[in-house]
Order: structure tokens, then sequence, then C-alpha cells
């Protein structure tokens, strides 16, 4: 009878145990419509395991100016319900003193923000995300939910953060026409208002992320992806 629950427990857990093992993606940055930059991630599933990493760099007359490069890093775990990341850091190699990172411990259901001059201990909810995994969480939750909710830790505090389907649009992109899923997050007066584009296609990977701060709108659009 055991063996059966173990059988029946292991078919419920497949579609997030049945991820891709590496996904590599290519998105182009602008700033207020100029290109300031680039993205290369690396999203690796080793068993139940998974690492990603996301490498910024910045292009055109701004590289003469941040010759460094930002990097972020997410490792955890896969489970039924996702992505579990157990470790979330950033670090920017021209700035070491901005760099932060976050520890999630869920087994005493706390995260630790850690930053040059502080480390503070917040409770942690379940099915948290990192600033960098919460992009890739949404290849596992509900295709087409109308809205969506996600606990995200940034290194310097945890946000709750909503989003609510806009609707259903074909994105052009260099790798081609995409139909996507269009959400827009649910910002408190003076914060950033977030839009994220899903490739139907593409497991629900973002094809574009648009950013709007204190007037300013930053674009990350999909350059290349390949998918194994």
């Amino acid at each position: 009878m055991t063996r059966y629950i173990a059988l029946l427990l292991a078919l419920i857990a497949v579609p997030a145990f049945a991820a891709p093992r590496q996904i590599q993606i290519d998105y182009r940055l602008t700033h207020n419509g100029l290109e300031v930059g680039s993205v290369h991630e690396t999203y690796t599933r080793n068993g139940n395991n998974y690492r990603i990493d996301s490498q910024t760099r910045a292009a055109g007359p701004l590289a003469v100016l941040f010759k460094g490069q930002l990097e972020s890093i997410s490792e955890g775990k896969i489970t039924a319900h996702g992505l579990r990341p157990t470790k979330f850091e950033q670090t920017r190699s021209d700035a070491p003193q901005k760099n932060i990172s976050s520890s999630f411990d869920w087994k005493t259901r706390q995260v630790t923000h850690t930053s040059k001059d502080r480390s503070e201990a917040v409770a942690l909810p379940a099915d948290a995300q990192d600033r960098l995994s919460v992009l890739y969480q949404f290849m596992f939750v509900k295709p087409g939910a109308k809205t969506l909710d996600f606990d995200v830790s940034t290194g310097h505090s945890l946000n709750h953060e909503i989003y609510t389907l806009v609707g259903e649009e074909t994105l052009a992109t260099p790798v081609g026409a995409l139909k996507t899923l269009h959400y827009r997050n649910q910002p408190e007066q003076g914060e950033k208002q977030i839009e994220v584009w899903l490739a139907r296609d593409k497991r629900y990977l973002p094809a574009q992320v648009r950013i709007v701060d204190d007037g300013a709108t930053a674009l990350q659009t999909l350059n290349q992806i390949k998918i194994e």
C-alpha cells in the first residue's frame, strides 16, 4: 500500500518535476526608449534542485560609464508547487557595498535579508519567491488565472505583489511573434508599476517586462531563448 501511495504522490508532482532541464534567455534592455544593456540568464534543473544565473551588462553609451556587471543568483528546490528558493544573491562588480542577499529557512519559516549595514529576519510566507525565481515561477502557476499573488523577497524586504490579467496579446520579438498573457501589478501610490507578458509557447516565461518608476520606463524584451 505504501508503494502505491508513493507512486500516486509522484504522479501528482509530475508537472513540477517535468520542468525543462535547462533554459537560456537573452533580453535587451532599454530605458526611455534608449538601449542601455543586455541580460543573459540560465535556468538549470538538476533532479529536484534548480539554479538561476542572471548577468546584466551595460551597452551603448552607458557602457562607458558602467563597466561592471550585475549578477543575480537564485538556488533552491523544485516542488509540486513550483520553485522554493533557499538562497538569493545580487552582486555588483563595480559597487560591492551594494551587494544584497536573502536566505530562506523553510523549517523555521524565516527569511533573512542581508546588506552591507543590516541583517533582518522576517516571517516567511508559504510559496514565497525571490526577485529572480518569481520570473520562472510563472512556469508552474495556472495559465490564464485572473490574478496572481506572490510574496517576493528582494534582498531588502518582503513584498506582497498582486498581478491582474489585462488580456491576451501578440507580441513582436526578435524570435518572432509570440502569443502572450499580459499581466499588470497593483502598486500602491509611489510604488513601481510592473507589467509582464508571458509567452504561451515558451513555458509562460516572460517575453517582456516593463517597469515604470518615477516617470521613467525600463523595458526588458526577449531577444533569444533556448529550452531543453
